[in-house]
């Protein structure tokens, strides 16, 4: 996790904005790992399902929805955060002062 504090120097600023925006790119990388691993998932599924000759056409529906519903869960998990972590971030400035 990033340190709680931003530090006073240029090239430490810059690790410090490195290393938040790692954090936020590792929360998009998770939503869409998680949606890449159930679109597998539902479609391994699918398969099975039709070679049992059992009709899967609500299984082959839903894959529809999951990709559209990654990118907000993403933004909004993406902004929260930044939210909590501004917060903090300023809790902590007006503590030391």
């Amino acid at each position: 996790m990033p340190s709680t504090s931003i530090p006073d120097s240029l090239v430490g600023r810059l690790r410090w904005a490195l290393g938040e925006s790692l954090v936020v790119a590792g929360i998009f990388a998770f939503w869409i790992l998680l949606a890449a691993a159930l679109n597998t998932a539902l479609g391994i599924l699918t398969r099975v399902l039709a070679a049992l000759n059992v009709h899967a056409i609500y299984v082959v529906d839903d894959l529809a929805v999951l990709w559209p519903t990654v990118v907000p869960l993403a933004f909004v998990t993406a902004v929260l955060y930044a939210v909590v972590r501004a917060g903090t971030l300023l809790i902590d400035q007006y503590r030391n002062e």
